[in-house]
C-alpha cells in the first residue's frame, strides 16, 4: 500500500490541539498519547538507528494507523522512506505531518508573532517535521517552496535552535537575492554559524 493511501486517515477533533500558554506562545496538545506509544515510538527508532529499516518502517506505519496525530512518527517515518530511495512518498509523508499541525492553528494566530518555543517538547514533533519538508523540497529543487518553509520556522521562533538561518541563505544564494542573505545575516549579527555570519556574507 503506498504512503498517499495509507497517510489519509483523518484526525478525530480534539485529538491534536493547539493552545496558547503565554501572550505570544503556543504549544501542542496530544491529548491521547500514553507513554506507552512513545514507548513504541522510542522502539522503531532504536530499529532505525541500527539499520532495521523495514521493521522501523512497519512501526511507524502501526503507530500511525492507531493515532493519525502522531506526527512524530510521520517524521521519522519519513526519514526512513527518504533514505531508501522513496524521496516523493517521503515528501508527502512529511506534508501530511505539517499540514496535520497546521490545521491546529487558530485564525489569529500570527505567524511573525505568535511563537512555538523549541523549549516546549510537545512543539518539537511538529518542528522537527517542517524541517524535515523544508529539507526535502531543497534537496528536490523546490528551492522556494523550501524557502518558505525555512522564513516560516524562523518566525516560529526566532531563536532558531535548527539551523532554518543557514537554509534560508542558501535558499536565497540559489535565488540569486543577495539582499535577502544580507537581511538575515543583519538579523543574526552574532552569528556563527557557516554561510551566516556577517563575514560570510
Amino acid at each position: 500500500m503506498t504512503a498517499k493511501r495509507k497517510s489519509t486517515q483523518s484526525v478525530p477533533e480534539g485529538f491534536l490541539q493547539l493552545r496558547q500558554v503565554e501572550e505570544h506562545e503556543w504549544k501542542f496538545v496530544y491529548a491521547r498519547l500514553s507513554s506507552e506509544a512513545h514507548d513504541e515510538l522510542d522502539r522503531a527508532i532504536e530499529l532505525m538507528h541500527a539499520g532495521q529499516l523495514r521493521d522501523a518502517e512497519k512501526g511507524f506505519w502501526r503507530l500511525i494507523g492507531r493515532f493519525p496525530e502522531f506526527i512524530d512518527a510521520y517524521h521519522h517515518l519519513a526519514m526512513v522512506l527518504s533514505v531508501t530511495g522513496r524521496e516523493q512518498e517521503a515528501l508527502l509523508i512529511w506534508q501530511t505531518a505539517v499540514d496535520r499541525g497546521l490545521k491546529c492553528f487558530p485564525e489569529d494566530f500570527y505567524f511573525g508573532r505568535d511563537l512555538l518555543p523549541w523549549g516546549c517538547l510537545y512543539n518539537r514533533p511538529f518542528l522537527r517535521a517542517y524541517h524535515g519538508l523544508g529539507l526535502e523540497h531543497r534537496d528536490r529543487g523546490h528551492v522556494e517552496e523550501a524557502l518558505v518553509v525555512f522564513n516560516r520556522m524562523l518566525a516560529l521562533k526566532p531563536s532558531d535552535n535548527q539551523g532554518a538561518r543557514a537554509l534560508a541563505v542558501d535558499c536565497y544564494f540559489r535565488l540569486k537575492q543577495p539582499q535577502d542573505v544580507l537581511s538575515v545575516c543583519d538579523r543574526y549579527p552574532d552569528d556563527g554559524m557557516e554561510g551566516c555570519c556577517p563575514a560570510s556574507c
